[in-house]
């Protein structure tokens, strides 16, 4: 038993080495989206998928709101609920208009 659960233990350290980490470069308009109390400031692309960025107040994002930027984004997790919510925090931001 003992054997079985080293070997499980060893082979998913192994998998979770592998993994690459999830950097995604996108293109997108600032806004504010949700319903208060529950809004959100993130980047919806050309798919309509929303991406709320947790350090927003690091790259002063509120200020370039229904503005066009490029990102680099590090990608923590999907949503729950909303299948074109992704949540993740900001590498890089280039403001485009």
């Amino acid at each position: 038993m003992k054997k079985v659960v080293l070997l499980l233990v060893a082979l998913s350290s192994v998998f979770a080495m592998t993994q690459k980490p999830k950097v995604l470069f996108i293109k997108g308009e600032v806004g504010v989206y949700g319903s208060m109390p529950h809004s959100f400031l993130a980047i919806k692309d050309q798919n309509n998928t929303l991406y709320k960025i947790k350090n927003y107040k690091e790259f002063n994002l509120s200020k370039a709101q229904n503005q066009i930027v490029e990102a680099k984004i590090f990608l923590i997790k999907k949503h729950k609920r909303f299948k074109n919510v992704l949540e993740g925090e900001l590498l890089e931001l280039k403001v485009l208009q």
